[in-house]
């Protein structure tokens, strides 16, 4: 069920196969980009844990469960091998995908830390 005042588009993205999904609400715009955009989310509202959930028409929903994507628009799920790690390292791995294991990295070290 959507919150009043709210509304969820899906835009395609430029990248096949990926979805971009825009909550519109009073407070806030909230755009997520699914698969090619890491699962970054940029929005205006002051709490993360505020978010709105998802509700994205049925297909979509069982897509994204099918691959293992959380139905709340802030959850997701990123497979990161260890030989994608090493090749980053190594510099033989595509900026994209380089982006991509970085991003877990730091996110990972963040987590140790706490």
């Amino acid at each position: 069920m959507s919150t009043p005042g709210t509304t969820l588009q899906w835009i395609e993205c430029e990248v096949p196969g990926c979805w971009i999904e825009v909550h519109v609400s009073e407070e806030a715009v909230a755009a997520k980009c699914w698969r090619c955009c890491m699962g970054q989310i940029e929005h205006l509202r002051k709490k993360e844990g505020d978010y709105l959930h998802s509700v994205a028409p049925a297909e979509i929903r069982r897509v994204r469960k099918r691959a293992g994507l959380s139905q709340k628009v802030l959850a997701f799920k990123l497979n990161i091998s260890s030989s994608d790690v090493s090749q980053a390292e190594r510099g033989t791995v595509a900026e994209p995908k380089k982006k991509l294991i970085d991003w877990v990295l730091a996110r990972q070290k963040k987590k140790k830390a706490a």
